[in-house]
């Protein structure tokens, strides 16, 4: 604590010493002012993510008929007789997005030095109408180079057909869809997107907008990071996501497993307008709009609106539910079966819009920057019917069938007739009371008189009433967000000072008012939970650029004010903060041929009561022009979600119970907190090589490790073991009900309810390889594998016994091994491109499926003052499959705790879910724009 005091007080100590620089430096800026001699502008033009120099790239002032000068083979240019003032620069080159860079300050009679990067173009022909942006400090370009780093514009996602964020990321060989914990991978148009990076899990992933976090860790008790089901692309301009361990640049903010930052369009020098429109299979709508330019000499602007709506194969459909109807053994056509008939629907809907305007005031020659910037986000989701699509099978039934047959004991003293509800017949040799979920027998309808249907069955008779549709009434849920930043730039003399003040509020609602035909008992009808969080922070930074070495200082404060709603009752919400001093230097010899970058930060959170300390260390080494070696270790703490540790119990949704069911173990019923929970710690190292052969046709391998422990995962406890108050009474005697007439359990045995502890270490090692292979200027390739092996090294004993399908020293379940990408891109005359990317996803999924393989398809034709595009995803129609086939999912391996009854086929503790890929879609686009 005393190291982070003392820290603090040389950081406000620094500041006020460049407050006192600036009023020194004024006279002399203006003097230089005054005088008439041009300056120059020289440096040197990278890839941004390699490193390496890029030859042949043009660069001139950015203003019409400015001329321009081409770069050498080690990316260094010079500018001459540029006059004094403020200028941007405009850099291009075949096969990267052009780019503009911050305003560079010239003076008469000096040269201003600056590095500048580009990202690579991820598509051919055309050039982008959306121009990227550059930084003229070598801090910021270089600093990528020292991480392993993707980044993508806004207008390449799209023109793929993706409009959320989200489904470019899942398409990443390095992104897994919640694989490390648990989550699946439905085709459902509006299902939940928890992205983990690496394998390593949701809680390691952060997410960023505009360098701020986002979403803090909020949702319905899964708490698997933030959910990209709401991840619009109408205000952004690009992603960035930083693979591993460390942070973006000079920033607080870092993860084990990755960062993924959002960054919204910017105003620039020039009036821009791009309008958008959509359509396509599966009512797929599309609308964006987006404009940019200046105002004034001084103010500038950038706006954008979109919306956007999909639904499925399931649209406004009647189907029959048997996990929803009062009694499935009704005869078909009476009234007690038409009870179980319910509407199917998958619609989603996306709308937003966004505002940002940028004013400069001050010296013309130190001019300084204020940016406002508000953006607003909602998502809904209709999930009626069966929102996921899950269809118990006939084997799974029958097995659930047989495992109630082993589980019947009748009655000792039958009861006599009239038989009803309340006195059901004894059910004879090979057969069993069948029940609704709710524990009512089969043969009564809600009024308790006969209806047609069979009170005791065989489990073959069983899984033919049972096997369908696994729906449950009207649901839905909601996703808003709204963000407000304000950040100001101060060049003072040699420094650039920035303060960053942003706010945001991200909101969910999960409405489950299933309207069930049962006997009301507490969570048949209505059940809401609304989770929100309010995340306010600052930060100040400050980079003194200098001839060898580029050194940064900031400081960040973040509150996290939480908000939770179950049925409209407020649940104890907790409030936390955290805050960082940090560092971040950066030495690259003017003449050398190697970069040091140092990152370090103190950070201290009230979630855990502690204070950390995380440093990072990467060397950069241009062994010739045309390769580059790096290598980077350091150490990355990571915060428990504050829901892990103050919650009070969370219930699963009652219609989601059957897909849950372990008939053989724990069926768990929900989550409560772990007051006593501490940080993970994660220690990493990595090595990359980087190769350009020539043009745009590079190559980069990364090898890593990364250790990390104290693991948090989520054990499961027996109920039965819990404090009588931590669960409501009604609804444990509802969900014990439902279990127990599922699977013959008796009493609470059978319930367990998930928590949180740090009881484990976890190793995730792998390789990655992406490049460039062009063939001809009007061909290349693209290319991205990854081998994730993702494996728990160590856990505690309790553990492994409550969850079998841990296995120390195996790959973690829902990692594949092996990802891949290939893209083939062609140009054509007139700028016509088609792209054409196969992907390969290895066993061991999120779709708990065997490997497997699909294509998409995009062209692009220009055409007027825009361009026409089509994105064809799955082209080739796929493993098509739209249900979730409960329990024919690769069965998962288990441990050697697990007993011999976790092992039954269907339903086991190693059973799954089976996920399909969504049918092919076509989508057109028209994209008009003017610049």
């Amino acid at each position: 604590m005393l190291l982070r005091s003392e820290l603090k007080a040389g950081f406000f100590a620094m500041v006020r010493f460049f407050v006192l620089l600036v009023a020194m430096l004024v006279p002399f800026s203006a003097a230089a002012s005054a005088q008439t001699q041009g300056g120059a502008i020289g440096g040197v033009v990278v890839d941004a993510a390699s490193g390496l120099p890029l030859g042949g790239a043009t660069v001139g002032l950015a203003r019409p008929g400015a001329a321009r000068v081409a770069t050498d083979e080690s990316g260094k240019f010079t500018l001459q007789s540029v006059p004094p003032g403020i200028h941007q620069l405009e850099i291009r080159l075949h096969g990267y997005q052009s780019a503009l860079s911050d305003q560079i300050d010239v003076l008469a009679g000096q040269a201003a030095n600056v590095t500048l990067s580009l990202q690579r173009q991820q598509i051919g022909g055309q050039t982008l109408s959306e121009i990227g942006h550059t930084s003229v400090r070598a801090s910021e370009s270089l600093q990528h180079s020292s991480t392993i780093y993707k980044t993508q514009s806004i207008e390449s996602i799209e023109r793929q057909g993706y409009y959320r964020v989200g489904d470019y990321l899942r398409s990443l060989p390095q992104v897994n869809l919640s694989a490390a914990t648990g989550g699946s991978d439905t085709p459902s148009p509006g299902d939940d997107l928890y992205l983990d990076i690496r394998g390593i899990g949701g809680l390691e992933t952060v997410a960023l907008l505009d360098g701020h976090p986002i979403g803090f860790g909020v949702n319905r008790g899964k708490n698997l990071g933030y959910n990209f089901e709401i991840s619009p692309t109408f205000a952004l301009r690009s992603v960035n996501v930083n693979f591993g361990s460390g942070s973006e640049g000079l920033g607080g903010y870092s993860a084990v497993g990755g960062v993924v930052d959002m960054l919204t369009i910017d105003p620039g020098p020039r009036y821009r307008f791009n309008l958008t429109q959509g359509f396509g299979t599966f009512d797929k709508l599309v609308t964006t709009l987006n404009a940019s330019g200046p105002l004034s000499k001084r103010l500038g602007f950038a706006v954008a609106a979109g919306t956007q709506s999909l639904d499925g194969p399931y649209k406004n459909l009647y189907l029959y539910q048997p996990a929803s109807a009062f009694d499935p053994s009704a005869p078909s056509g009476s009234p007690v079966h038409q009870l179980g008939i319910y509407k199917d629907d998958t619609t989603v809907v996306n709308r937003g819009d966004f505002l940002k305007l940028r004013y400069e005031f001050g010296n013309p020659q130190k001019l300084a920057h204020l940016t406002a910037s508000a953006l607003s986000a909602y998502y809904w989701d209709d999930k009626t019917g069966n929102g996921d699509q899950d269809f118990l099978p006939y084997p799974t039934a029958l097995a659930i069938g047989k495992s109630s047959l082993a589980g019947y004991s009748p009655p000792s003293a039958p009861l006599a007739p009239p038989y009803g509800p309340s006195n059901p017949p004894a059910c004879g040799a090979g057969t069993f009371l069948g029940l609704n979920p709710n524990g009512a027998p089969w043969g009564f309808g809600p009024d308790g008189k006969p209806d047609g249907g069979t009170n005791c069955v065989t489990p073959q008779q069983y899984a033919k009433f049972e096997s369908g549709y696994q729906g449950a009434g009207p649901t839905w849920q909601a996703f808003s967000i709204a963000d407000y930043h304000l950040k100001y730039e101060q060049p003072a003399g040699a420094t650039n000072l920035t303060a960053n003040v942003y706010t945001n509020r991200f909101f969910q609602l999960y409405d489950r008012s299933f309207q069930l035909p049962f006997v009301k008992v507490p969570g048949d009808n209505l059940f809401t939970l609304s989770p929100s969080v309010n995340t306010t922070g600052v930060s100040v930074t400050d980079e003194l650029p200098g001839t060898n070495n580029d050194v940064g200082v900031g400081y960040s404060f973040n509150n996290y004010a939480y908000l939770f709603k179950a049925n409209g009752a407020i649940s104890p919400s907790p409030i936390v903060h955290d805050d960082a001093i940090f560092l971040q230097d950066v030495y690259r010899p003017a003449h050398g041929h190697y970069s040091a970058y140092l990152n370090a930060s103190e950070n201290t959170s009230t979630i855990t009561h502690s204070t950390v300390f995380d440093p990072r260390l990467a060397l950069v080494y241009n062994l010739t022009k045309n390769d580059v070696l790096r290598v980077a270790a350091g150490a990355t703490t990571v915060q428990p979600y504050a829901t892990y540790i103050d919650l009070p119990y969370s219930p699963i949704a009652l219609g989601a119970l059957n897909g849950n069911l372990n008939c053989t173990g724990l069926t768990t019923i929900g989550q409560v907190a772990n007051p006593n929970l501490q940080p993970e710690k994660a220690n990493d190292a990595e090595l990359s090589f980087g190769h350009r052969f020539f043009g745009d046709s590079q190559i980069q391998a990364t090898v890593y490790n990364e250790n990390v422990n104290d693991k948090i995962y989520s054990d499961i406890i027996p109920v039965s073991g819990l404090p009588g108050s931590s669960i409501p009474a009604a609804a444990l005697a509802n969900f014990e009900t439902r279990i127990n007439a599922a699977c013959g359990t008796t009493g609470l045995n059978g319930v367990g309810v998930n928590s949180q502890a740090n009881i484990g270490r976890l190793l995730a090692r792998g390789i990655d390889i992406s490049g460039r292979a062009r063939v001809s200027r009007h061909l290349f390739f693209d290319y991205d594998y990854s081998t994730e092996s993702s494996a728990l090294r160590a856990a505690d004993l309790t553990l492994l016994q409550n969850n079998p399908i841990l296995i120390p020293g195996s790959q973690l379940p829902g990692v594949p091994l092996h990802k891949e990408q290939i893209a083939a891109d062609a140009t054509f005359g007139r700028g016509i491109d088609l792209r054409l990317t196969q992907y390969f996803v290895a066993a061991n999924n999120s779709k708990n499926i065997d490997a497997y393989n699909y294509g998409d398809v995009s062209l692009n034709v220009p055409a007027g003052p825009g361009a026409f595009n089509v994105a064809v995803n799955n082209v080739f129609n796929q493993y098509v499959q739209y249900v979730g086939l409960i329990g024919e999912g690769r069965p998962l391996p288990l441990n050697q705790y697990a007993s011999a009854g976790q092992y039954v086929p269907y339903i086991g503790t190693g059973a799954t879910e089976a996920y399909g890929l969504p049918f092919r879609s076509v989508f057109f686009t028209y994209s008009f724009s003017v610049k």
